[in-house]
C-alpha cells in the first residue's frame, strides 16, 4: 500500500452501464460512473429532498472486472471502496481533470435490493474436486477390468450349466466365484428341473443365457 493513499467508501447508484473490456495483456478491466445524491430531510417544507451531488468514474480491475459487469447494471444501488485520485488529461491543448476512483471492493447496497449470493468453493473442496478428476481414468479401468472378469465368469457358468444342467446351482456358482456359501437363487429353478434330452436342452440355451446375464 502506497503513503498518503485517499481510501473512500461511496454509497451511490450505477450512473451507467459497467463497460467491461480486456487490456493487451488479457486482464479484464470495467468502467461505471457512479453517482451519490446526498438526502436531507427539510424541516421547513417537512419533505427529504436532494441535496449535493457527487459524480466519479469507476474502474475495476481483473475478478472484480468480470463480476461488476456479470452481475450489476445501471441503476443498482452499491457500496464502492476503493482509491480516490485525480485524473489530469489534455483536450485541445486545455488541462482538465476529473475525480476518479480505483475500485478494491464493489457490493450492492441490501438497504435497497435483495441478492441471491453464491459463494466460491474454499481450497480444500477445489483440491479434493481435482484429485477426484486425476482419479477418474483409474476408475473407470478398474470398473472395465470388473466387467471383463463378470463377462468371463458368465461365459464359464453358461457353458457348465449347458454340459451338466443337473448339478446344484449354488455349488457350481460358489466354485467359479470361489464363495461356496453363496446361494444362487435366480438360477435354482432353471437348474434343479429333470435332465432334459439334448434337444429340449438346445431349445433351451436363449433361455439359460438370458436368465445367467439377468443374474449379473
Amino acid at each position: 500500500m502506497a503513503l498518503n493513499q485517499t481510501g473512500v467508501t461511496i454509497v451511490g447508484r450505477l450512473a451507467s452501464t459497467p463497460d467491461h473490456r480486456m487490456t493487451t495483456n488479457d486482464i479484464d478491466v470495467t468502467h461505471f460512473r457512479l453517482a451519490s445524491n446526498e438526502r436531507r430531510f427539510d424541516r421547513q417544507t417537512e419533505r427529504w429532498v436532494n441535496g449535493d451531488q457527487l459524480f466519479v468514474d469507476v474502474t475495476c480491475w481483473r475478478r472484480l472486472a468480470f463480476n461488476v459487469k456479470s452481475c450489476l447494471a445501471k441503476g443498482d444501488p452499491v457500496v464502492v471502496t476503493g482509491r480516490l485520485y485525480t485524473y489530469e488529461y489534455e483536450v485541445e491543448g486545455k488541462r482538465r481533470s476529473n475525480i476518479r476512483m480505483e475500485a478494491s471492493a464493489v457490493g450492492p447496497d441490501l438497504g435497497w435490493i435483495t441478492v441471491a449470493v453464491r459463494r466460491r468453493q474454499q481450497r480444500a473442496e477445489v483440491a479434493a474436486a481435482a484429485d477426484a478428476a486425476e482419479q477418474q481414468p483409474e476408475i473407470v479401468d478398474e470398473l472395465a477390468n470388473a466387467v471383463d472378469q463378470a463377462a468371463e465368469v458368465v461365459d464359464e457358468l453358461t457353458r457348465q450349466l449347458l454340459d451338466e444342467p443337473s448339478r446344484p446351482a449354488d455349488e457350481l456358482a460358489g466354485q467359479l466365484l470361489d464363495e461356496p456359501s453363496q446361494p444362487a437363487y435366480e438360477l435354482t429353478e432353471l437348474l434343479d428341473e429333470p435332465p432334459r434330452p439334448a434337444d429340449e436342452r438346445g431349445l433351451r440355451r436363449a433361455e439359460r443365457e438370458e436368465a445367467l446375464m439377468a443374474t449379473v
